[in-house]
């Protein structure tokens, strides 16, 4: 035996001898070499040493153990020793009794066959990798946890009883590995619990373990599949915001609809969800209702909780399944909405047999979700007044009626009000009833009783309770009595007294009722009395009105008509003999035209506008002040026909070209007033410049002609004339209407070529630019000659301030006299035109109401500077000179209601400013001190009657130089003047035979024949009111200023 294992050991190291001979020929690699065993003592534990694959390698692998092996070991393990191959990349070095395990060292060689070799050194210790644990076993024991089981390997059962074992599980959920770690102490039982896991959840566990003192862990065990046991949800769902689905405050209910989102199935904690569990807790009454919604039911994700009150509300929402109900979701809050309630209704209160006060009611009409009713009572002191504290007591929601036990007196009024209250407070009280313990009869009457009109037919009769102490019980109606007050003359009687019932609710508040079915415009007497459940009271005293006015009830009567002519009717009717009120006025109705009103109460009228000889069905309709439909029935049709008459003048006349050949068409509409059925019309045409007119007759309203286009030429025009004939039927007789004439241009006929359209144009063009040069340089020279003037005041201003003269003419109904020639000096007739005609001038034949003011000033802007003082008066050729008495200027500040004219003979005799009775008024004298000069000419008056009122007779004294004849014939008369700025002509009235007033010219009775018709008046431009002074003239001469 021993023979055989030395030739062995030699056999085994001859390869090793000879690679130890050629190792120096080998280089140094890392094949990754590593070496384990599962425990250091196991005669089972074998050295496993592996190393990575190289291709095209092939390996071979050496081992031995330490030299102090020897003498334990045989000295052949202390050399090289072949490594039994157990794969390409793999070897086992057996278990050897003989070494220490702890101290021996092991060194381990491999070699390939590219000439690369790695070796190590260890000693077991330092290798040991136990295997992997045997038999898992896990088992879910609960929805949160697993116990896991298992055994440690043979190999691992003799030197070291404590391991380190990792139990790794994985969730299939979130796909996460997780891990724990227990110490295992051999020989008992392998067991550890995994918690905190996730119910109805798979996980994957598997188990490694390590020596307590090593470093190397086992290789995990296979996993093995588990699933945790089921549980209730985990959580609730997410509810959305609630939504109101019905509310009604009348009912104090409303209908909120739930919705949440869908659970997630990981939170079911089981394979199937059964459903939700819907609490909803009164805030109020802490109490709950629950709502379970199911699988089954069509809508798994939203709930209508119906008839809520609309108080306060706590909803949860929970999941379940079969294990259970989840947590509840995040408390969600109804919000109170309730309001405060309005009053109860039909509050009444009786006395029972017993002798208690009975209140009943009913529930707000708008607010519902009533809790409590709260009933207050007093004893009434003064009207709506109580004494003392109000004495309250309530009872539920849910109850109507409640009856008080009090010490109730008789003849005394409490008064009860009621109050609901809901979440939101108390609210407003019920009307205010009233109750007696014990009733008697009303010892006065209602107050303050008014009665006035209401409709034609009605009265509002208003009026107050009685006084309270009086009432002695709740009135209950009043009764009104009314009857036709009778009038003074007897038209109305008296009518039987009637009455009516008035029921009421509430006495203490006043009334007002309507009492109809009387008669319009019709005077009443009203008295009222009050009623309680005893008897009624005394009756007010008489109160009266009258009702409204209304339409009269019937037509009026006896229509009639005369003086029919062709655009009027007369007419005359008897009024409706029930009016019902005043006649404002009539409506006379026919059926041609819009309805006349005929104001007052006349019963004549003439209808005007007509259409002549037209049938008219006339009616009459009376008419009062009412406010509504005022008008009566209208009388009977009464037919009339107006005569034939004169038409009006034919409407939109136009004439025109036909465009293609020429001829002439004249269109027209009727007269507005044809005044006749039988009617033509009348058409003169011809050219405007020729007298050659022709006529033609047609009953149609146009009329054409062929002929006409042939007569025009550029530039001339065709002239119209167009008026309707009517004819009475029954006479023959004609009659013709008013011309309406239209003019047409013969360049507007066809075929009249552009050019001499333009010729004529540009012709127009150019006359019209002429004409406004001629205009600018008159107006230039205008300009000039006003300067004029204006340099020689300036000039003169600065030598003498006399005031000058503003002349002018003026009329206040026909406007400005604009013109007076200024040539020749001596006039013959004088021109005048008025602006608003602005026609031929008028030549003036009839100067019997002539009047020349002048009127001077300071002003030179006014009115031109003279030189001199002095006046001229030409009649028929034959001059006076007149000189102005006064100052050196002309002027004296002094008044001058005593100006007047005197002649140069003259001047010594009045110098004392006296005057003598004048016979020959064309001497007249003026005054020393003047301000304004005004000379007034009015037809020759007798001498003896003509006296200034205020001042001395006018009496002529002639002079040589006053050599000066009467005029009578007031058409030769001229006037003559050098300087004038406007001449002021008037027209005035005769005096007659008592002359004029000093100071003003009266007026008279008679009038020009010429001008009876013109009342003129003077119109002045002037700083201050022009005075009058000079009245007295026999002749009419006119003036000249020097």
């Amino acid at each position: 035996m021993g023979s055989q294992w030395r030739s062995g050991v030699i056999l085994a190291l001859f390869p090793m001898v000879l690679m130890g001979l050629s190792l120096a020929q080998y280089d140094s690699a890392d094949f990754g070499l590593e070496c384990t065993v599962c425990d250091e003592a196991h005669s089972e534990s074998a050295i496993t040493c592996t190393w990575r694959r190289q291709p095209n390698d092939t390996f071979s692998a050496l081992f031995k153990i330490s030299k102090k092996a020897l003498g334990r070991c045989p000295t052949e393990l202390t050399e090289w020793q072949s490594c039994n191959l157990t794969s390409v990349n793999s070897c086992q070095i057996p278990f050897h009794g003989c070494a220490d395990p702890f101290h021996d060292t092991y060194y381990v060689m491999v070699n390939s066959s590219s000439m690369l070799f790695q070796s190590i050194n260890f000693v077991k210790p330092d290798i040991v990798k136990p295997d992997p644990p045997e038999n898992l076993r896990v088992s879910s024991v609960s929805s949160t946890a697993l116990a896991v089981e298992w055994d440690m390997p043979r190999c691992a059962a003799l030197l070291f009883m404590s391991y380190v074992c990792a139990i790794q599980y994985v969730s299939q959920r979130d796909n996460i590995t997780r891990e724990k770690e227990i110490m295992v102490d051999m020989p008992n039982p392998q067991y550890v619990m995994l918690g905190s896991l996730v119910p109805h959840t798979r996980y994957l566990v598997r188990i490694q373990c390590r020596q307590v003192i090593g470093e190397l862990w086992s290789e995990y065990s296979p996993f093995i599949d588990v699933k945790t046991n089921e549980s209730a949800p985990a959580s609730g769902p997410v509810v959305k915001t609630p939504e109101v689905a019905w509310k009604n405050y009348r009912l104090g209910l409303r209908n909120m609809t739930l919705r949440w989102e869908p659970l997630d199935p990981e939170k079911w904690n089981s394979e199937t969800l059964g459903g939700y569990l819907v609490n909803v807790t009164d805030q109020r009454t802490r109490e709950t209702v629950s709502y379970n919604v199911t699988t089954s039911d069509v809508d798994l994700y939203s709930l209508t909780l119906p008839n809520l009150q609309l108080s306060e509300y706590q909803v949860n929402i929970m999941a379940y399944n079969s294990k259970g109900l989840s947590p509840p979701s995040r408390a969600l809050q109804l919000q109170d909405i309730s309001r405060r309630p309005d009053q109860p209704r039909n509050v009444v209160a009786t006395v029972t047999t017993e002798g208690d006060a009975l209140l009943s009611w009913q529930p707000p009409a708008a607010i519902g979700g009533i809790w409590d009713y709260y009933v207050s009572w007093c004893e009434v002191e003064r009207d709506h007044r109580c004494a003392g504290n109000m004495n309250v007591t309530s009872v539920p929601g849910t109850q109507l009626s409640l009856s008080v036990q009090d010490s109730w007196l008789p003849y005394i009024r409490y008064r009860f009000i009621v109050r609901a209250a809901t979440s939101a407070g108390k609210g407003e009280p019920s009307s205010t009833v009233y109750l007696y313990s014990v009733e008697g009869v009303p010892s006065s009457p209602p107050q303050n009783v008014t009665v006035e009109a209401e409709t034609p037919t009605s009265l509002l009769v208003s009026w107050k309770p009685p006084p309270l102490q009086d009432r002695r019980g709740i009135i209950t109606k009043y009764r009104v009595y009314y009857y036709v007050t009778p009038t003074v003359s007897g038209q109305r009687m008296a009518s039987v007294e009637q009455s009516v019932a008035v029921n009421i609710t509430d006495d203490s508040r006043p009334v007002q009722f309507s009492l109809s079915g009387l008669e319009p415009f019709t005077s009443y007497t009203v008295r009222l009395s009050a009623v309680t459940s005893q008897a009624e009271g005394n009756k007010t005293q008489p109160t009266g009105a009258r009702t409204s006015q209304a339409a009269p009830s019937d037509p009026p009567t006896d229509v009639q008509i005369s003086d029919v002519t062709v655009n009027t009717v007369a007419l005359s009717w008897t009024p409706p003999s029930q009016p019902n009120g005043i006649i404002r006025y009539y409506i006379i109705k026919h059926e041609h035209g819009n309805d006349t009103r005929s104001e007052g109460s006349h019963t004549t009228f003439v209808l005007e506008g007509l259409e002549g000889d037209t049938d008219y069905a006339i009616q009459v309709q009376g008419c009062t002040a009412a406010d509504v439909d005022p008008c009566g029935p209208p009388s009977p049709v009464e037919h009339v026909q107006t005569k034939v008459g004169a038409p009006g003048n034919v409407q939109d006349l136009q004439a025109q070209f036909d465009p293609t050949d020429g001829d002439v068409s004249v269109s027209w509409n009727p007269p507005a007033l044809k005044n006749g059925r039988d009617i033509s019309y009348i058409v003169s045409y011809g050219r405007k410049d020729l007298q050659n007119d022709g006529t033609a007759i047609t009953s149609t309203t146009y009329w054409t002609d062929d002929k006409l286009d042939d007569t025009c030429s550029d530039g001339l025009e065709l002239l119209f004339a167009v008026y309707a004939r009517t004819r009475d039927p029954e006479t023959g007789q004609l009659f013709d209407g008013p011309d309406s004439t239209e003019r047409l241009s013969c360049d507007d006929r066809p075929g009249v070529s552009p050019s001499s359209r333009d010729i004529q144009k540009d012709r127009l063009t150019l006359e019209a630019k002429v004409g406004i040069i001629l205009a600018a340089l008159v107006a230039c020279i205008v300009g000039l000659a006003a300067l004029v003037p204006t340099c020689r005041k300036m000039y003169k201003k600065t030598k003498n301030d006399v005031p000058g003269p503003a002349d002018f003419i003026t009329d206040s109904n026909q406007g400005i006299y604009s013109y007076i020639p200024d040539l020749p000096r001596t006039l013959n007739n004088l021109h005048i035109v008025s602006e608003q005609t602005g026609k031929t001038p008028e030549i003036m034949d009839d100067f019997s109401k002539l009047r020349v003011e002048r009127q001077w000033s300071h002003d030179s802007a006014f009115g031109s500077d003279y030189g001199n003082n002095n006046v001229d008066f030409n009649v028929a050729e034959q001059k006076a000179h007149y000189s102005v008495g006064g100052s050196s200027s002309g002027y004296s500040d002094l008044s001058d209601e005593h100006a007047t004219l005197q002649s140069d003979a003259n001047k010594a005799e009045n110098s004392n400013n006296q005057r003598s009775d004048v016979a020959d008024y064309s001497k007249l004298d003026v005054d020393d001190n003047f301000k304004d000069l005004k000379v007034n000419y009015v037809t020759k008056q007798d001498s003896n009657t003509v006296s200034p009122e205020g001042s001395k007779n006018c009496h002529s004294t002639h002079s040589s130089t006053d050599n000066l004849e009467t005029i009578t014939d007031y058409s030769k008369v001229a006037a003559e003047k050098d300087h004038k700025k406007d001449l002021d002509v008037s027209y005035v009235r005769n005096t007659g035979t008592k002359g004029n007033k000093f100071g003003g010219v009266q007026t008279s009775e008679q009038s020009s024949p010429k001008h009876a018709d013109i009342p003129y008046t003077s119109y002045r431009e002037s700083p201050g009111p022009v005075k009058c002074k000079i009245v007295c003239p026999e002749k009419v001469p006119y003036v000249t200023y020097n």
